[in-house]
């Protein structure tokens, strides 16, 4: 398994991901169409988003990661993912790199080629958001990640 370079950048302001998630959680709940497809193809998305990496296919990492986020979009709608969240992923895009939520908001995990690497970095700085690469850390069955590192601390995942 491998992964594309990884980074994460993130608000000093997170977001409720109770308000993110309820509407659609209820719309799921009471059978909409559009939510019971739009949470499909997110699960769709993620399936192959861990053969690509199994893989080791950063193309198709990328691709899939703009995906997820092209869907998530529709599903929750600008007005519920904020106008920081949509910045979050905007800066990506207009350097070369993609993005997509971790979660509900706040944060964005990303790739892009090494070389765009420090201008990505200078440009989520410069708007006010932390910075950081993530270093994945693999199971010995290589079955998924166990743990990534940022800076000095590793994180459970």
């Amino acid at each position: 398994a491998a992964l594309p370079l990884l980074w994460l950048a993130y608000s000093g302001e997170p977001s409720d991901s109770g308000a993110i998630h309820s509407d659609v959680k209820q719309r799921w709940r009471n059978g909409d169409a559009d939510a019971v497809q739009g949470m499909s193809a997110i699960a769709s998305v993620a399936a192959k988003a861990r053969e690509a990496i199994r893989l080791g296919d950063a193309s198709e990492c990328r691709r899939l990661m703009a995906e997820n986020f092209r869907l998530r979009r529709k599903l929750f709608g600008d007005a519920v993912l904020g106008a920081t969240n949509l910045k979050l992923i905007s800066i990506a895009e207009q350097n070369g790199a993609v993005a997509k939520f971790p979660g509900s908001g706040g944060a964005v995990v990303g790739t892009c080629d090494v070389d765009r690497l420090a201008s990505v970095r200078r440009a989520y700085e410069r708007e006010g958001f932390v910075f950081v690469e993530l270093e994945p850390h693999f199971s010995d069955d290589g079955e998924g990640v166990l743990a990534a590192r940022v800076g000095e601390v590793a994180l459970d995942v």
